[in-house]
């Protein structure tokens, strides 16, 4: 059921890309063709959540929508900076705490978050203000994302907007920003992935957790366990 049906099949035992499927004769007809070397979907999508993976989301003062809440994926962030988008998840946590939290923890990587008074919210209810990327997938460099007020760095290097438009790929991470520095798009090896949307004085997320990744997590966003 929660296999998204415009462009991913059920194989039986797994929510499978088109591209999964490696002849002809295994290529599933309806939402799949082969084009004659390859096996592709029939229809097009603006989803960045790939098949068998599923997002946490992380918004506002603060709430968050974990790895569990398949079905309910991360349609793009035009639809993410909007509330009714938004609410659309289930949430699983409302944070009231103000510290530094673990998004997501594993051997691979760590993504933690700091929850702090915001002045995007009146009366300063707390909101994410900073997060830090680092892990020995990225060689255990650190990536610090905060709003727009203030900077995102590199192994101890500021980026500037220049940087973050062109985009920048170092230690197998790849990041780069959309609508003039507000979207933050950040791709780390095997196929996570966070969009940061940075507002002025606090930041709304979403992270993309590969199925490689299952079971291996934990932190507010959960562990995808089912």
């Amino acid at each position: 059921a929660s296999c998204p049906t415009e462009r991913c099949v059920w194989s039986g035992s797994a929510c499978e890309a088109c591209s999964s499927f490696a002849d002809a004769a295994s290529c599933p007809t309806g939402r799949c063709v082969w084009s004659g070397n390859a096996c592709e979907t029939t229809t097009t999508t603006t989803s960045t959540t790939a098949c068998g993976n599923t997002s946490c989301q992380i918004w506002g003062d603060p709430h968050v929508s974990g790895f569990d809440n398949i079905g309910h994926e991360f349609p793009g962030y035009l639809a993410f900076l909007s509330l009714g988008a938004q609410t659309a998840r289930p949430i699983d946590v409302n944070m009231y705490d103000e510290g530094d939290f673990w998004l997501v923890r594993s051997a691979e990587v760590l993504i933690q978050s700091r929850f702090a008074p915001s002045k995007d919210f009146v009366p300063d209810r707390a909101a994410m203000g900073v997060i830090a990327i680092s892990g020995p997938l990225l060689d255990n460099k650190l990536l610090i994302v905060q709003p727009l007020k203030k900077a995102v760095s590199w192994d101890g290097r500021q980026l500037g907007e220049a940087d973050l438009k062109a985009g920048m790929m170092s230690h197998g991470l790849d990041i780069r920003s959309h609508d003039g520095g507000r979207v933050l798009d950040v791709q780390l090896p095997k196929g996570m992935h966070l969009r940061a949307v940075r507002f002025p004085h606090h930041i709304d997320a979403s992270v993309i957790l590969p199925k490689s990744f299952i079971g291996s997590v934990d932190g507010l966003c959960g562990n995808r366990n089912g």
